[in-house]
């Protein structure tokens, strides 16, 4: 299969500190990706977008993937953005459920991210649009200081 993956980084000329465990938000993330790329078809474009501290386009009002950070301007985000939606509507509610599987894997990539994300005080979303795609919003707390990008 063929997909098309595009990247875009939105940020001041400063990189957030996430207190956790690296191996394990990268698991998370990868998880997702996983998911994202299994569920498109092929030709989709799947695009990652990685902002924190301003508001992004996918995104206007900040809270909509951050709502259980205290001050979510002052979180890392990132969204994974496929041109087609990866679940069915009644799929939705239960995208989050250990072993639940809409087509092939063993269904605990996605319960697994959630869990992590949790773990690290963050927040994870999923939305879909049929006519323009879907995201998986991942949210996680930024803390003091910040380092001078070099």
């Amino acid at each position: 299969m063929k997909w098309w993956i595009t990247s875009n980084s939105t940020h001041p000329p400063i990189r957030p500190l996430i207190h956790g465990d690296e191996k394990l938000i990268q698991q998370a993330i990868l998880n997702i990706l996983i998911y994202t790329l299994e569920a498109m078809e092929e030709g989709n474009t799947l695009s990652i977008h990685i902002w924190w501290k301003d508001k992004s386009p996918l995104c206007p009002q900040n809270e909509c993937i951050c709502a259980s950070i205290t001050d979510p301007s002052e979180s890392l985000k990132i969204a994974i953005v496929g041109s087609g939606c990866a679940l069915e509507p009644e799929s939705m509610k239960r995208k989050f459920t250990p072993f639940f599987s809409s087509d092939r894997g063993e269904g605990l990539g996605l319960s697994i991210s959630q869990r992590i994300v949790q773990e690290h005080a963050g927040h994870i979303s999923y939305g879909c649009d049929p006519g323009s795609g879907s995201a998986f919003m991942v949210c996680l707390p930024t803390v003091q200081p910040v380092q001078e990008m070099g």
